[in-house]
């Protein structure tokens, strides 16, 4: 089973934190138990799509229905009102028998919606089914038949039924003509396999194989306005994560082709979110806070399901000097998201908003849980070594300094995006040195 805390500290609580908690976590990685409840929908109609069976004979067809889920949680989170789970927390339930009440609980939804694609040639059958989670009651279940020139008008239907099933008007896709959404059929396929690769967790493979599918969409169809903010992302979020696997030359490269796919995307689209989310990735590479949560924000206004917007503007917000604004912003990335690829980066935000705010025990308790769902990522152990150097366990950072340098040798806290940037408010300046250059000092870590 999938467990969440429904327990969130008073602001009382965590302005009198002190070192002297003894309910952190061990420096081992163990948790003490707690007590765990469902998840309370929120007050407004809230849906999880989960993933479509693939009932294609070939398994390797897999990546059409993980991909077409995505599209269409995509399609609802425009839906005016709706609370809508990423598909990425979703596609944990992928192959397994589920009871759709218990699914409701788990994630704090009140709608379900269940079906399964088969795709044979050029042509999809979508069957799918929406089930009011409270009671496990089916709504409605209908079959949806077409090619793949109109696999968006399907899921424009899909997405219409359950509009009017949940009492809901479509804003955003209501003045979407069907017509004008027709793709080449080679394009949608591209995009569709780069889409269910995008839910996966980032590796530098995972986002150059993505850079060649949305490379492939655009050559057939140059003014595909997502295709343009994928691409965008595949080339930027590399400057951030995986510096050290690229040479100068690949690195200055693919900034110029990042900010040309922003630039191409919001020019063919300014409403587009995905656009301005690729605009803020860009702007964070470049080191400009203030552009970074502005374009967050306006990602959000478009979109305000889009966990991974949420967390980014939650970094943002650490970046200008603002951590005790991060929390929020952090907490619905993972209310929206909490089993997807991203899950790491928000516990380990959430570590740091805590730790530069001077509440250690709560900065260690996420960073475990980071480094619990992503070991691999050095900047995790830097500020959990750093966060026992401030908490005064000396043992404990030395262990986890140990580990940092064994994994990444050359680590330097200078080369992190932590680092202050030129466009560096004097706010964030300020928690760097007297907070975090301090604390890293203390645990040996290499500047």
């Amino acid at each position: 089973d999938i467990f969440f805390r429904n327990r969130r500290r008073s602001r009382t609580e965590l302005s009198g934190a002190t070192s002297n908690d003894t309910s952190h976590p061990s420096p081992s990685g163990s948790l003490h138990s707690v007590a765990v409840d469902p998840l309370a929908p929120p007050d407004k109609p809230s849906i999880a799509v989960l993933p479509f069976a693939n009932l294609s004979n070939d398994p390797e067809q897999a990546y059409f229905s993980e991909g077409l889920t995505a599209s269409l949680t995509t399609d609802l989170s425009r839906v005016s009102d709706l609370f809508v789970i990423a598909s990425t927390t979703s596609a944990t339930f992928d192959g397994k028998t589920v009871d759709t009440r218990q699914v409701g609980r788990e994630l704090g939804v009140r709608y379900v919606l269940q079906g399964s694609v088969q795709r044979g040639g050029e042509k999809v059958r979508m069957n799918a089914q929406l089930v009011d989670a409270g009671t496990g009651v089916q709504l409605w279940s209908d079959r949806f038949d077409g090619d793949q020139t109109d696999l968006f008008a399907l899921q424009d239907q899909i997405t219409g039924r359950i509009a009017n099933s949940i009492g809901r008007a479509f804003v955003a896709m209501a003045a979407r003509d069907a017509e004008k959404r027709k793709t080449n059929p080679r394009a949608a396929d591209l995009l569709i396999r780069g889409i269910a690769l995008a839910d996966k967790p980032a590796t530098l493979e995972n986002l150059q194989e993505q850079e060649v599918l949305f490379r492939g969409v655009l050559a057939l169809e140059p003014n595909h306005v997502d295709a343009w903010a994928r691409l965008g992302r595949a080339l930027l979020v590399p400057q951030l994560y995986f510096s050290d696997a690229l040479s100068p030359d690949q690195m200055k490269k693919q900034l110029k082709e990042g900010r040309e796919a922003v630039e191409n995307a919001l020019a063919l689209d300014p409403n587009s979110a995905r656009a301005h989310l690729t605009e803020a990735m860009l702007h964070r590479v470049l080191g400009n806070p203030a552009e970074d949560a502005r374009a967050v924000e306006v990602a959000i206004a478009l979109d305000n399901n889009s966990a991974y917007a949420h967390g980014l503007l939650g970094t943002a917000r650490i970046s200008l000097g603002e951590p005790e604004k991060a929390i929020p912003c952090l907490e619905q990335a993972m209310r929206l998201d909490p089993l997807g690829p991203q899950i790491a980066f928000h516990q380990a935000n959430m570590g740091k908003a805590y730790f530069v705010q001077g509440h250690s025990d709560l900065a260690i308790e996420w960073l475990l849980k980071a480094r619990a769902s992503n070991p691999k990522l050095a900047r995790h152990h830097a500020f959990l070594a750093a966060s026992y150097a401030q908490k005064g366990d000396a043992a404990a950072a030395r262990l986890v300094l140990e580990n940092l340098l064994r994994m990444a040798p050359g680590f330097r806290l200078s080369q992190t995006p932590e680092a202050p940037q030129p466009s560096s408010p004097e706010a964030y300046r300020r928690l760097y040195e007297q907070v975090i250059l301090p604390a890293a000092r203390k645990a040996g870590i290499p500047e």
